[in-house]
């Protein structure tokens, strides 16, 4: 709730009763009511952080529109994770492979 007060100009968020404060947190809140069955979030070399939700599709399909078109999935941060994680995993198998047929 704070960070979302310490956007709006002080002459605006100043002049919230705690009544409305208390109303606002409940409807920033109502986004995330159900907790995501998975939910892995980790930071790499304290630069870059990776978040993994998973869980059943609640949202509506006119939102999942709107996201589609903000958040398109041809970027070129989402290509070049795919190549790289598509590199990662050959380059698995081929070792597991070579390992499992040399023994």
């Amino acid at each position: 709730m704070s960070r979302v007060l310490a956007r709006m100009p002080k002459e605006i968020s100043s002049g919230f009763t705690p009544e409305q404060l208390g109303a606002l947190d409940r409807a920033l809140d109502f986004n995330n009511p159900i907790p995501h069955p998975v939910n892995l979030r980790v930071t790499l070399f304290g630069l870059f952080y990776f978040v993994v939700l998973a869980g059943p599709e609640r949202r509506s399909p006119e939102r999942r529109a709107e996201e589609r078109e903000r958040h398109p999935l041809r970027s070129w941060g989402n290509i070049a994770l795919l190549t790289i994680v598509a590199i990662l995993g050959v380059a698995c198998g081929y070792t597991l492979r070579s390992l499992l047929l040399e023994g």
